[in-house]
């Protein structure tokens, strides 16, 4: 916590937390856009902040802001399940490319 105290600028965690939150897929692969909000979310779960989503949430947040043609895709293929995170995310970055490839 020292660390957070004295080289992390004041709020940084609120703001991180809003740059999850307002992420979009876009342009972006699904693999590199999940691997960026993962990393993000990780800097506030290993720093102890409140504002650190659980994976459900993360898995909610991925749903509602992938790009529409792979949520479609992820809709017909049900994969919204039990599935962990992590096996969800590869599951879905496999979508993700066979719509890049088409």
């Amino acid at each position: 916590m020292k660390f957070q105290k004295f080289a992390l600028p004041c709020n940084w965690q609120p703001k991180v937390w809003d740059s999850i939150l307002a992420s979009f897929q876009e342009g972006m692969s699904f693999a590199n856009w999940s691997i960026y909000i993962q990393n993000l979310n990780a800097q506030l779960k290993n720093t102890g902040s409140e504002h650190a989503l659980t994976d459900l949430a993360i898995k909610a947040h991925f749903e509602l802001h992938m790009h529409s043609d792979l949520q479609r895709r992820v809709d017909m293929r049900k994969l919204k399940g039990t599935m962990e995170l992590a096996e969800w995310v590869a599951e879905v970055t496999k979508l993700d490319e066979e719509l890049a490839e088409d």
